[in-house]
């Protein structure tokens, strides 16, 4: 006759290895979840590509949005969010109605004259142009890229635009 006594220890420990594997799952998920992600700095370099595509297409200006001297259209100035798609509106979270959340700012310079600039744009808090020189985990973020593109009439133009992001509150 055998004795089957070893079965029932050998199950209380795999009792034991499962309670202890599970316990290091649900530490690592918590520790990995536990601070938020901050997704600004894509959230800032998006905004950026968002803004050429409806600037520029193909190495082209969007004719609807520069007039015949070369300037922004004041359709454009005007009506900026909806031509391009964009919602600055942000949730109500630690006043971030009331303080713009972002700042951008679009410089028209004419290619053939270098620094000649044509035209200006900047919509949200300029306020947050003060941090861009500044590094730090509190603090807004700053991105700033330039493009060439045409005109209809093969004027060669570069836009650059400056793009900032805050959400310091959430994302940081």
């Amino acid at each position: 006759m055998m004795y089957k006594h070893g079965g029932k220890l050998i199950s209380v420990y795999w009792f034991f290895i499962i309670f202890i594997v599970a316990a290091g799952i649900i530490y690592m998920v918590l520790s990995f979840y536990n601070k938020p992600y901050d997704v600004r700095n894509m959230e800032v370099e998006l905004l950026i590509v968002k803004i050429s595509d409806c600037l520029s297409y193909g190495g082209y200006l969007n004719d609807s949005l520069i007039n015949s001297g070369g300037h922004f259209s004041e359709e454009f100035k005007e009506n900026f969010e909806k031509i391009c798609s964009l919602n600055f509106s942000v949730e109500d979270f630690s006043n971030w109605k009331e303080n713009d959340q972002f700042y951008l700012k679009i410089d028209l310079f004419n290619f053939d004259i270098i620094g000649e600039k044509i035209d200006s744009f900047e919509q949200g808090d300029r306020g947050l142009t003060t941090f861009c020189d500044l590094e730090g985990e509190y603090l807004p973020v700053c991105s700033k890229r330039s493009f060439y593109a045409l005109d209809k009439n093969n004027t060669k133009y570069q836009i650059e635009i400056l793009s900032i992001i805050k959400k310091t509150e959430k994302n940081a």
